[in-house]
């Protein structure tokens, strides 16, 4: 009886012990995304209540650092954030995300203390939800592109900032791939029929050379064809828009194959006839005359 109640009693005071690190941690439902994807649509508030979004970020990597006021396990890091701001200098922007917190619960914490690094607040936690923060402390690393490079669910003493920052400023893993992506989709202005990708022609070099630079300075894959484009004409580009004149060219190659099946339909339902009564409809060339005019008109439309 006694070891029945002993075991109760452990098991009541671990469920508390669980409740209680549950909510000084600030649990909050998993969703969020993956490495080199571009960071949700949320928005967080200034201590002064304006809003903030991921979009004004964009040309400048950014540290973002979720806690909160209420995380009884979370260690007092404003000082090591301004640390790392004044390491980074102009390369990079350190955020504080303060999740489920009042703009006064933030500034009675931080009274009489001078902070470096801006303080947003998340007060639902809706940043957290769309990034898949399980629980704070937590630490994202955005590229200039608005992209995720890579995250660390612990404080920021414990993250290794020498392998996350440098990875961060060279534009993330996904660098590499979202640059081929893009110079594939741009011709070699010195080869016929390659991309800048596979060419390493001196023009070719510096255009690859110029996308990621402008992949580094947060411009997305879009905007640097249309940048291109505008620049050297739509020829640059290895799949120029379908509009105008180029439309017309894509649009014939199916209205050919279109008017031939529209001829072979039409000779297959008089010769259908032709059966049908016993002869040759009145007026119709014989068959191997059909047949020939039929393939002149296929070749007069493919041509």
């Amino acid at each position: 009886m006694r070891v029945r109640r002993a075991f109760w009693i452990g098991a009541a005071g671990a469920g508390l012990f669980l409740l209680f690190l549950a909510l000084s941690l600030r649990l909050f439902v998993a969703g969020g995304i993956g490495v080199g994807d571009p960071l949700p649509e949320f928005v967080l508030y200034t201590l002064d209540g304006e809003a903030v979004t991921p979009e004004s970020w964009r040309g400048r990597p950014v540290v973002l650092r979720f806690s909160s006021a209420g995380c009884t396990a979370c260690a007092d890091d404003f000082e090591l954030l301004g640390a790392l701001q004044a390491e980074l200098g102009q390369q990079a922007l350190v955020a504080a995300v303060q999740v489920g917190d009042t703009p006064a619960a933030v500034r009675a914490a931080l009274r009489g203390r001078q902070v470096h690094v801006p303080v947003y607040l998340d007060p639902a936690g809706e940043a957290a939800r769309a990034l898949g923060l399980r629980f704070v402390p937590g630490v994202y690393f955005v590229t200039s592109r608005g992209t995720l490079s890579s995250a660390a669910a612990a404080e920021l003493s414990r993250v290794d900032l020498a392998t996350h920052i440098p990875l961060m400023l060279a534009g993330g893993p996904d660098l590499l791939d979202q640059l081929k992506r893009v110079s594939q989709m741009i011709r070699c202005r010195e080869c016929e029929g390659r991309s800048i990708w596979e060419s390493d022609a001196p023009t070719s070099l510096e255009l690859r050379e110029q996308v990621r630079e402008l992949l580094l300075a947060g411009m997305r894959g879009e905007e640097i064809l249309a940048a291109f484009a505008e620049q050297y004409g739509e020829w640059i580009l290895m799949a120029p828009p379908a509009r105008g004149f180029s439309a017309l060219v894509w649009a014939l190659p199916g209205a050919a194959l279109a008017g031939g099946l529209v001829a072979w339909g039409r000779l297959l339902a008089r010769s259908r006839r032709a059966r049908r009564s016993g002869e040759a409809p009145s007026g119709a060339p014989a068959s191997e005359q059909e047949r020939e005019e039929l393939l002149q008109q296929i070749d007069e439309y493919l041509s």
